[in-house]
């Protein structure tokens, strides 16, 4: 059995297996081998009446199938809360004939609507925006729309 001197200690190998996996970790650390970040990611716009937020992958793939959350807050009453939201060209519903909109009557200040769906992203690479409004309708006055964009980034 051998010894390896790292950064933070010794480590004791007896195989080359092991010493492939410690030189993959340490590589892993150098700038040439990290990743752009495709997590999830929140976008937030809001107004006196609704905050409306839109999670969604900051990268995927061509061709890839992703999944975004929406969730609109009502900050007071609501007599209707309504959300449609549009796919940028070349962007696909994954679930045929899955809906893009959310409805919601009598909602008190801190209740939610929440609308969930997955898109086929574009086979084309670029950044994109994901778009959608929602508008609310407070008890005896009119509706205001709240608009949110979302980049999303398509790579190969």
């Amino acid at each position: 059995m051998s010894s390896i001197a790292g950064v933070r200690g010794i480590w004791r190998y007896s195989g080359g297996l092991t010493l492939l996996i410690i030189g993959l970790l340490l590589l892993g650390g150098c700038s040439l081998f990290q990743s752009v970040p495709s997590g999830p990611k929140s976008y937030t716009a809001q107004n006196d009446l609704i905050e409306y937020t839109r999670v969604v992958p900051q990268q995927v793939r061509v061709g890839s199938v992703f999944t975004v959350e929406v969730t609109v807050k009502a900050k007071v009453e609501l007599a209707l809360l309504a959300i449609a939201e549009q796919l940028p060209t070349g962007f696909l519903p994954a679930v045929a004939n899955e809906p893009l909109t959310a409805l919601g009557n009598s909602l008190k200040p801190g209740d939610e609507i929440k609308l969930s769906y997955q898109v086929q992203a574009s086979s084309e690479t670029g950044t994109f925006q994901l778009v959608g409004r929602a508008r609310a309708l407070p008890p005896g006055k009119d509706s205001v729309m709240l608009p949110l964009g979302t980049p999303v980034k398509v790579t190969r």
